[in-house]
C-alpha cells in the first residue's frame, strides 16, 4: 500500500490533476462528499469525463448538508444522468453527511484512495487549506475492506435518494428559504467566499514569458539546444500526455499578444529555473489577438480584460480549430 499527502501548496499534487491521472484506466469510481457547488463540478467533471466516455460505472452520494449544495449543480448533474447512463447520482437533502472520499477501482484488484478535506467546489479543489491523503494498494488491504462497509451502509441509507426534479424541486425551496434567512442575518452558515481555480486540466493555458536571464537562456540552450517555446508550468502540466493539444498565449515583449494551439512533448526542471515544458506548434503561423477577438465576436479591449479565458479556450478550439473537448 502506498500513501501521499496532497496539498495545495504543493503545485505538482494537485487534486484534479491526480484524480483525472488515477481515472484513465480505472473500472469503477464511487464519490462521496458533503456537498458539490457547479463551479467545482465544472472542473471535477473534466476529470472523470472520460470514464464516463467509456461507459464505466461513476457513483456519486452527496447531501444538503448546511445548504451548502448548489440547485443548479443538482440540475447539471441530473442533465448528465440522462448523458450518461453509467453515472448515477444520490443526495440527501437532510442528514448531517460529512464524509468526502473519491474511490477508483482500477485493474488487476487494486484501488486509488483520496480520502480528506475537499468537496466538489471552487474552495475544495482550490483553496489553500485543503489536505488529502492518496492511498493506493490492492482490494485484499483492510483499509479497502473498511471502506467498501462504509459504501454498502450508503447504499442501504434510505435517506439518499436518486436525484430526479421533484428531489432538486424539494431542496431548492429549502436552499431559498436558508438564503432568506442568512439575508435577514438569522441563518447560522458563514458566508462562502469562491477562490479562484487554474483552467481546466484538460485544456491548461500557458503565457510565454521572455524574462530569462543570460545565464539561464545559456543553460535552457544547453540542455534543450531546439526548444522554440517557453511557457510558465502550471501544475495541469502534469496531467497532459505526450502530443496532447493545449492553447498557447504567447505575450513577449515588444511583440502583440499571439495565440496558437501547441502540442505537448515533455516537461523538464532545470536548477535556478523550474519546471519548464518543450512544446511544438500545431500551426506553422501564429494568430494574433485582434483574428481571436474577430473569431469570438468580442472586442480586443475586452478580450484582454478577461481574467478567465475557459470559454474563450473552449470557443477557439471548437470554433476556430474544429478541435472538439
Amino acid at each position: 500500500m502506498r500513501v501521499s499527502l496532497l496539498t495545495e501548496i504543493a503545485p505538482e499534487n494537485k487534486l484534479l490533476s491526480r484524480i483525472a491521472s488515477e481515472a484513465r484506466n480505472a473500472k469503477t469510481a464511487f464519490i462521496a462528499v458533503s456537498f458539490i457547488q457547479r463551479e467545482g463540478l465544472k472542473y471535477f467533471f473534466e476529470s472523470i469525463k472520460g470514464m464516463l466516455n467509456k461507459g464505466k460505472q461513476v457513483t456519486i452520494y452527496t447531501s444538503g448538508y448546511l445548504r451548502i449544495t448548489e440547485p443548479n449543480a443538482l440540475e447539471d448533474l441530473l442533465k448528465l444522468t440522462k448523458s450518461y447512463n453509467s453515472l448515477k447520482v444520490y443526495f440527501n437533502p437532510d442528514d448531517r453527511f460529512h464524509s468526502k472520499f473519491f474511490l477508483f477501482e482500477k485493474p488487476n484488484k487494486t484501488y486509488s484512495l483520496f480520502l480528506g478535506s475537499s468537496n466538489i467546489s471552487l474552495g475544495g479543489l482550490a483553496e489553500i487549506g485543503e489536505l488529502n491523503v492518496h492511498i493506493s494498494g490492492k482490494i485484499s488491504d483492510q483499509i479497502y475492506r473498511d471502506l467498501k462497509i462504509a459504501i454498502d451502509n450508503l447504499r442501504k441509507n434510505r435517506r439518499f435518494k436518486k436525484i430526479d426534479r421533484d428531489v432538486i424541486s424539494q431542496y431548492k425551496t429549502q436552499f431559498r428559504k436558508q438564503r432568506k434567512r442568512e439575508r435577514r442575518g438569522t441563518g447560522a452558515r458563514p458566508v462562502y467566499h469562491k477562490p479562484s481555480l487554474p483552467p481546466l486540466p484538460t485544456l491548461p493555458v500557458y503565457v510565454v514569458v521572455d524574462e530569462f536571464t543570460s545565464e539561464e537562456m545559456r543553460k535552457i540552450k544547453e540542455k534543450h539546444p531546439r526548444w522554440k517555446d517557453y511557457v510558465d508550468y502550471m501544475s495541469s502540466l502534469n496531467g497532459l500526455k505526450k502530443g496532447d493539444p493545449f492553447l498557447l498565449i504567447r505575450n513577449i515583449r515588444g511583440r502583440p499578444k499571439m495565440f496558437n494551439v501547441a502540442q505537448f512533448i515533455e516537461y523538464d526542471r532545470i536548477e535556478g529555473i523550474g519546471k519548464i515544458a518543450h512544446i511544438e506548434p500545431y500551426f506553422k503561423r501564429d494568430r494574433p489577438l485582434k483574428n481571436l477577438a474577430k473569431k469570438l465576436r468580442l472586442s480586443e479591449k475586452k478580450l484582454l480584460e478577461r481574467k478567465k479565458l475557459d470559454n474563450i479556450e473552449i470557443a477557439i478550439l471548437r470554433r476556430n480549430f474544429k478541435i472538439d473537448i
